[in-house]
């Protein structure tokens, strides 16, 4: 963290390597695409992407969607490279500071056991999360927790071991995912509450637009912060003799034909 520009300079030739591949067909023909990067409070960057794939390729079958993603911890044994990267990057771990409130995982984790994909009315599948007794051990804070697939985000196999991150994939078949990456572009700058000390009366909040060091260099190379494509305009086409006409209200209406 004390290399800001190494770390914009990596993320950035990750997320370059991951668009190629996605528009070269990894997942299908791809229609369209768009995607924000925002910056977490601790300063790393991440990016959220939502693909769509052209009508033939688009991800419907159950057996296409356990292909492509996995929400299950693998064998240690057949795929070591494999449980390290999902140990390391794909366990959800509960925490007041993060996701709860209420009593209640806002992420609704831990998932329930399933032995299969099964598809919602939603649009949102359900994953494959089999109680075959597999685990995975950590220690977080000096606690050691033991966490199964209950606890496991959904991921790309292959593409979490090649770009050694956290990738979390999903197949949506709603309008929701619209609203989901596009609220990032409208929310707003992160923004921080700052204490001013010396005053005798009304404490002073000043609030300051937060950027991290992280987004500070990535702003300064001017690398993309989002991306729609291909890109759409919307053209003014009007029927033969049926274009729209502006006029003042004063103005003479022969003279407003006549134009």
């Amino acid at each position: 963290m004390d290399r800001p520009d190494l770390v914009a300079h990596v993320f950035y030739q990750k997320q370059q390597a991951l668009l190629q591949m996605i528009r070269k067909g990894y997942y299908g023909a791809v229609a369209g695409l768009v995607y924000t990067i925002e910056y977490q409070k601790r300063g790393l960057p991440h990016m959220h992407l939502l693909i769509f794939l052209e009508d033939e390729d688009k991800i419907w079958a159950i057996e296409q969607i356990d292909a492509f993603i996995s929400a299950q911890i693998p064998d240690p044994i057949i795929h070591p490279q494999l449980y390290e990267a999902v140990s390391k990057y794909m366990v959800h771990n509960c925490s007041p500071q993060r996701c709860v409130e209420n009593g209640k995982c806002k992420k609704y984790f831990p998932k329930s056991f399933c032995e299969q994909t099964v598809m919602k009315d939603d649009g949102y599948p359900e994953y494959a999360r089999p109680n075959n007794g597999r685990t995975i051990r950590k220690v977080i804070n000096n606690d050691a927790e033991v966490y199964t697939n209950e606890r496991v985000v959904p991921h790309p196999r292959e593409l979490i071991v090649q770009f050694d991150c956290h990738i979390n994939l999903e197949v949506c078949a709603s309008i929701k995912s619209i609203k989901y990456v596009h609220k990032y572009i409208y929310k707003g700058p992160d923004r921080a509450t700052l204490q001013t000390q010396g005053h005798d009366e009304v404490k002073a909040y000043l609030d300051s637009r937060y950027i991290s060091s992280v987004e500070a260099a990535w702003r300064l190379f001017e690398f993309g912060m989002h991306l729609e494509w291909p890109s759409v305009y919307r053209l003014p086409v009007h029927l033969e003799d049926q274009q729209s006409v502006t006029y003042q209200d004063d103005e003479d209406a022969q003279q407003v034909l006549k134009k």
